[in-house]
């Protein structure tokens, strides 16, 4: 790994690991070297800092799950629920009008503010964001606050008939891959993983370095070897 001092204006900028630190290692292959952690100079740090213990899926992570129908809502309640039981930090959000009398207010909040808003606050404070309900309202909502796959929350859509969990949107580095299978498993739905790697059975290098608590310090060469990996070339490392 190349000291986080080297070099200038790198790949995303974190923490001066730039692109270039890592070498390519001659053939149609190549090799990435890992740096421990890295951070913006706002304190922003990569989720590849992260420890895990499962592929992707950060132990301690914030969920959020809204919902925007009364059969949506049952889910949502079911999901919250479960993964609190889990021991995971959750909280679920329904309309108003599908609150239930007495509801536990502890974990099940209503719906104030609009899906752009609820999600505007989310991407500040959460780890994973489910929603239940069509994708094109997931789409639509986070499309003004992606910033980069480093950093960005986990994404997962369940329809309200809990029979798909989708995984949208950081589903290696945030964990959404991770978080869409437990989801369904919790429900019972059918897990839909669509990255390259995961649907061939193969370790992305992200996640491969994120279980060792690494950093990626080329983000270019790391897409380049994720390629040749789906595209069944040997690649090594040291």
């Amino acid at each position: 790994p190349g000291d986080a001092g080297d070099g200038a204006g790198g790949a995303q900028g974190y923490g001066g690991l730039e692109q270039g630190s890592g070498r390519r290692a001659g053939g149609s292959g190549g090799c990435v070297f890992f740096c421990l952690r890295a951070c913006r100079d706002n304190g922003e740090c990569s989720r590849l800092s992260e420890p895990v213990e499962t592929a992707g899926r950060n132990t301690e992570m914030k969920i959020a799950v809204i919902s925007f129908t009364k059969a949506g809502s049952d889910v949502c309640r079911r999901l919250t629920g479960e993964f609190l039981r889990r021991g995971e930090e959750c909280r679920g959000y329904v309309p108003e009008k599908y609150r239930e009398e007495g509801e536990n207010l502890n974990f099940i909040f209503p719906v104030t503010d609009s899906v752009g808003r609820w999600t505007q606050k989310q991407f500040g404070q959460a780890d994973g964001l489910i929603y239940i309900g069509a994708a094109g309202i997931a789409v639509r909502a986070i499309a003004p606050y992606l910033k980069d796959k480093m950093t960005d929350p986990a994404v997962v859509v369940i329809d309200d008939q809990s029979r798909y969990a989708v995984s949208l949107l950081s589903g290696h580095v945030g964990g959404a891959n991770a978080l869409a299978e437990e989801a369904a498993q919790i429900l019972g739905a059918v897990p839909v993983i669509t990255t390259a790697s995961d649907v061939r059975g193969l370790t992305a290098v992200d996640v491969w370095a994120r279980r060792r608590g690494l950093l990626i310090s080329d983000r270019i060469l790391a897409k380049e070897t994720a390629a040749a990996l789906v595209n069944g070339e040997e690649v090594g490392f040291f």
